[in-house]
């Protein structure tokens, strides 16, 4: 133990596996810590749920449209500074929500959404720079298991400093991790052009994720991928920004609607068991069996006496997470069964556009929606949806 341990500190001194999850999880942290106080003060100053969905889909449309953008500040100013650029956006997100006002609200929103854009971007690259071909695979589990932690920990950190220590403080901490992070990334002197045996020849160039669109959605198993990202993407959206609104309108404190949040995130801890499940008893039983348990659940909190008892809410939503979780735990597996080889690092980057999409898309329904129904409405529609992926789910072959 005592000849091992600086070893493994040694890891975290230079770019690589180990230290590019510590990074992550830092950056994560700073992020979650915002997660549940941003709808909570979003819905306080705009006053109802529907303008609330017109934000949040504004603001999808914004950083949808700048995350083409990266890819050419890339090109011209390369990864680092674009990295450092993003972790500045988001430390100066949480500076601009303590301003409190719908402006401020409104460019805090944009600033994160597009600054993490940028983080993630970069990120990846740099991963698939220094990260050997074998062990891909085991860091992408890896970052998703630790960043859990600050996922679960992060937002029910950020709404008790909300509430007992004042906005600023809360705002301060969260910029504070992030800043820790941009100086991680600094010590690490993480270079463009690695000598490493992936190296930079086999990165995907992001800026040409436009001319694979048409080959990648003629693909029906890819397409099936993207359909089954984009649906578990999309109750997980519902989940961050309106579960919270729910609980509140049911009667529960700002603190209990992010410990929902927090808890929720927590369950992707179940993935290592519906991972086991899956290969067991195949995906796609996992999969459709999450999304229906996912949509009864979404519906059942929609009625009127459930909606109105703040801990079958409570319950109901994080029961949901779990369905979901078991969505996540195989949700990937068709389109990495399912992409070529040679296409591999192009679809990759398509592929993720499913994360975009599920923010622009529910918003739209749901401003359209909140304008003549309850808040409710929109977890029928939700619920109703899970349903429709549970059915495109049953074309995943029987043998994967």
């Amino acid at each position: 133990m005592l000849v091992r341990l600086p070893l493994n500190l040694r890891l975290l001194e230079a770019p690589g596996t180990i230290s590019f999850v510590a990074l992550s999880t830092i950056d994560c942290f700073g992020r979650a810590m915002l997660m549940a106080i941003i709808p909570l003060q979003a819905y306080a100053t705009l006053g109802n749920a529907r303008d609330l969905s017109l934000l949040y889909f504004c603001v999808a449309w914004g950083a949808f449209a700048g995350r083409f953008v990266i890819p050419l500040m890339i090109e011209r100013f390369r990864r680092r500074r674009v990295y450092s650029a993003g972790l500045l956006l988001l430390i100066a997100s949480p500076l601009l929500l303590g301003l409190d006002n719908l402006p401020a609200l409104a460019a805090g929103m944009f600033v994160r959404a597009f600054g993490a854009a940028c983080v993630n971007i970069a990120l990846n690259l740099y991963i698939m720079d220094y990260v050997k071909k074998r062990d891909l695979a085991r860091i992408e589990p890896l970052k998703y298991a630790i960043s859990g932690f600050a996922w679960a920990g992060g937002p029910l950190a950020g709404i008790l400093l909300f509430e007992h220590a004042g906005p600023w403080v809360a705002y301060g901490v969260a910029a504070g991790f992030t800043s820790l992070a941009l100086l991680y990334f600094w010590y690490l002197r993480v270079s463009d052009n690695p000598v490493v045996a992936l190296a930079t020849a086999s990165s995907p160039k992001p800026f040409r994720v436009a001319s694979y669109l048409p080959r990648f959605f003629r693909q029906p198993r890819l397409r099936l991928a993207w359909i089954i990202g984009f649906g578990r993407e999309a109750w997980w959206g519902l989940l961050i920004v309106y579960g919270p609104i729910l609980v509140v309108q049911a009667g529960g404190s700002d603190s209990l609607a992010g410990t929902l949040v927090a808890a929720a995130n927590g369950m992707m801890f179940f993935a290592l068991l519906f991972g086991w499940l899956g290969r067991r008893y195949g995906i796609r039983r996992v999969l459709m069996g999450g999304f229906v348990a996912a949509g009864l659940l979404t519906l059942v909190v929609a009625l009127p006496f459930i909606a109105s008892n703040v801990w079958l809410v409570f319950i109901l939503l994080l029961a949901g997470s779990i369905a979901v979780a078991a969505v996540d735990s195989v949700g990937n597996v068709p389109f990495m069964r399912a992409v070529r080889a040679r296409e591999r690092p192009e679809m990759t980057m398509v592929y993720s556009t499913y994360s975009d999409a599920s923010s622009v898309v529910p918003s739209a329904a749901y401003s359209a929606l909140l304008t003549l129904f309850p808040l409710t409405s929109i977890f029928v529609a939700t619920g109703a949806a899970m349903f429709a992926f549970a059915r495109v789910s049953r074309h995943v072959p029987r043998g994967m």
